[in-house]
């Protein structure tokens, strides 16, 4: 036998050198072995999504909350209204009004501020949010203007 200049690989007489047409079984498994250095740079992906906000709008919701007894500024007595939340999908509050009208008419909105941070679930003990109804964003900011001072005429 004789080895081949460019290979340094013994080869029989008379046949010529050439590369294989198919990679050797060891090169097919490199490849294999560099896929979970590659995979890597994925598990990093989370610590990049953790940095983002916790709350995108899609994660937010605007619900209310029947209530009835006295209100907690305590200038209705033995009444009803709605408490308006501004909540992470898991529960977690956000914003907080509690909402009744008067018996000449006008609506009365108070800020919630010690519901802030508490979590619909895990504090108040609920299983789900089926007591909430689901309102819309603009009846939301409705309600925090009136809490506000602002005229929503």
């Amino acid at each position: 036998m004789t080895t081949s200049n460019k290979s340094k690989k013994p080869v029989a007489q008379g046949t010529a050198a050439k590369k294989p047409s198919k990679p050797a079984p060891a090169k097919a498994a490199e490849p294999k072995a560099a896929e979970p250095k590659a995979a890597e740079p994925k598990a990093a992906e989370p610590k990049a999504a953790a940095a983002k906000p916790s709350t995108v709008p899609d994660e937010i919701l605007f619900v209310r909350e029947y209530w009835t007894g006295d209100s907690r500024d305590g200038a209705l007595i033995n009444g009803d209204g709605f408490h308006f939340f501004r909540m992470t999908k898991p529960g977690k509050i956000l914003e907080a009004y509690e909402s009744y009208e008067l018996d000449d008419g006008r609506e009365c909105v108070t800020p919630c501020p010690d519901m802030i941070s508490v979590h619909w679930i895990d504090d108040l003990g609920y299983e789900d949010f089926e007591i909430l109804d689901a309102v819309h964003e603009l009846e939301f900011i409705r309600i925090k203007n009136i809490a506000n001072g602002i005229d929503p005429s």
